[in-house]
C-alpha cells in the first residue's frame, strides 16, 4: 500500500514513523502544507495519481494551493481521499499564541509560542513575579472553563471530515497531557491519530508491530497551568512540572530563541524571559529583573 501524508508538522511526524516503522506501508513525502503554493500544484497531483491513498490534513477552502482544498480533493480524488483535522487543543494552557512583529514571527524562550497574559501584562507594567501567580489561580477568570472550550472548538473543526480526535483527548482528560504544545500532540496521541487513518482504509494493523515513535514533537513542553490542574480534572506533575523551552540569542538588535540550547523553567523564569524579549523585541522598558541561575537548568 502507497500513501501521501499531508498536512503541517504533525503530518511530517507520521511520515517519519511509517518509513522507520511501518515498512509494508509506502509513503511518499511531500513538504509541509502551508509550505505549499499553486507553483507545486503539478508536483503534488503527481503524488496524488501515484498513491493508494491521500491523507489529507484539513485545509479552509481559501487557502492558496486549491489542490489541497477539500472540494477540490472530493470531486477530484473522492476515492482515495481521507480527511482528517488538525490536532490544536490549547485547553492545557490557553491563551497560547504567535506573535508577529515587523520581521516575522517573534520567538522566545518557547520557541513560536507566546501567551497573551504574559504579553498584555507586559504592556501593563506588571511585575514578572506577580504575572508568574496568574497561572495559580487568576487564570481561571480570564479563561474560564478553558478545558471545555478547547474541546468544543476542536470538535467544531472537524465537522465534515472523515475522522476525529476530539473524542480521544476527552476520555484521557484525566490522564497523561495528550499534547506537548497546543498543536504538538504526545506520541500515544498522533499514534491513535495514524492509526484512525490506517483504519479508515482497513491497514489499522499495519502499526501493530511500530517501534516507540520515531519523530517525537517534544522540542517545546508546557505542563497544564496549576490551577487547571486543581479544578480542571488534568493529571498534574506532566513532564515533570517543568516547562522545557529554549535559551535566547542576541539578533538585530532583539533576542529571539536559541533553537540549539534546551532550558528548563519554572513559571516565572519563563515569565522573567518573556519580558526580556519583549523589553527589546517592542521597545518598552523591562518590567521585573532576571532571574538567578537556578530558576532555569540548562541541557
Amino acid at each position: 500500500m502507497k500513501v501521501a501524508i499531508l498536512g503541517n508538522c504533525q503530518a511530517q511526524a507520521m511520515q517519519a514513523w511509517l518509513s522507520v516503522d511501518a515498512p509494508s506501508v509506502e509513503v511518499v513525502h511531500c513538504q509541509a502544507t502551508y509550505l505549499m503554493t499553486p507553483e507545486d500544484r503539478e508536483q503534488v497531483l503527481s503524488v496524488y495519481r501515484d498513491v493508494d491513498y491521500i491523507f489529507l490534513q484539513r485545509v479552509n477552502e481559501n487557502f492558496q494551493a486549491e489542490y489541497l482544498r477539500p472540494s477540490f480533493m472530493k470531486e477530484n480524488f473522492a476515492d482515495k481521499y481521507v480527511s482528517w483535522p488538525n490536532i490544536y487543543f490549547d485547553g492545557y494552557f490557553p491563551g497560547i499564541r504567535y506573535l508577529y512583529g515587523d520581521a516575522g514571527k517573534v520567538t522566545g524562550p518557547l520557541s513560536d509560542y507566546h501567551f497573551d497574559f504574559m504579553l498584555e501584562a507586559y504592556k501593563a507594567g506588571r511585575p514578572a513575579a506577580e504575572v508568574a501567580e496568574i497561572v495559580e489561580g487568576e487564570i481561571l477568570d480570564l479563561y474560564p472553563n478553558a478545558v471545555r472550550r478547547s474541546l468544543v472548538n476542536l470538535a467544531a473543526r472537524e465537522e465534515g471530515l472523515d475522522l476525529r480526535i476530539s473524542d480521544y483527548i476527552a476520555q484521557r482528560m484525566g490522564g497523561q497531557q495528550m499534547l506537548y504544545a497546543m498543536n504538538h500532540p504526545v506520541d500515544e496521541l498522533l499514534r491513535e491519530m495514524l492509526e484512525r487513518l490506517l483504519g479508515a482504509v482497513g491497514e489499522r494493523r499495519k502499526l501493530e508491530q511500530c517501534s516507540p515513535f520515531a519523530y517525537t514533537l517534544d522540542e517545546i513542553q508546557i505542563p497544564s497551568f496549576p490551577a487547571l490542574q486543581r479544578t480542571g480534572n488534568l493529571c498534574p506533575g506532566a513532564f515533570g512540572g517543568q516547562i522545557k523551552g529554549k535559551g535566547l540569542k542576541a539578533s538585530r538588535g532583539c533576542l529571539e530563541a536559541n533553537m540549539d540550547e534546551t532550558v528548563h523553567y519554572d513559571w516565572l523564569g519563563l515569565t522573567e524571559a518573556f519580558y526580556r524579549v519583549y523589553s527589546k523585541s517592542l521597545g518598552q522598558k523591562e518590567s521585573g529583573q532576571p532571574g538567578p541561575s537556578r530558576r532555569r537548568r540548562r541541557r
